[in-house]
């Protein structure tokens, strides 16, 4: 089915029903809200217009919410196979895009007591005995 059809590709390349996208005022609107709603908690930076005047422009996107949900879920122990069903990541590199690893994370993960008792504490190494009649 072509976009004639009531069909029109998604960003992926499948085909995703019209009547599934929100129109353009409900889109405009819900953007609206969301600007509103990120001033007013203080989340935003200040642009200047080409005229000079001052205008507030949120500094989060609603998009940032499904990237904090993806890290959240995966830091709640939460399988990475049913992160990616719930977030709807078909494929391992966009997971990974989205999973995102800090010197933060990978710190806290050195400090805690589980990890450490993994780690050997004695040496496992045995010294090698000569053979009788071998090579010398």
């Amino acid at each position: 089915m072509g976009r004639a059809e009531g069909r029109q590709p998604g960003r992926d390349g499948d085909a995703v029903s019209a009547r599934l996208l929100p129109s353009r005022q409900a889109y405009r609107r819900f953007q609206k809200l969301w600007a509103t709603a990120c001033i007013k908690a203080g989340l935003f930076h200040v642009v200047k217009n080409a005229d000079g005047t001052e205008r507030k422009v949120p500094a989060r996107l609603v998009h940032d919410l499904r990237r904090t949900a993806v890290r959240d879920m995966v830091r709640a122990g939460v399988r990475e196979g049913v992160v990616m069903a719930i977030s709807g990541r078909r494929t391992r590199s966009v997971f990974d895009r989205y999973n995102i690893t800090g010197e933060d994370d990978v710190r806290q993960v050195a400090r805690t007591a589980d990890y450490r008792a993994t780690l050997r504490t004695t040496s496992t190494v045995v010294p090698l005995r000569p053979v009788e009649g071998a090579g010398r």
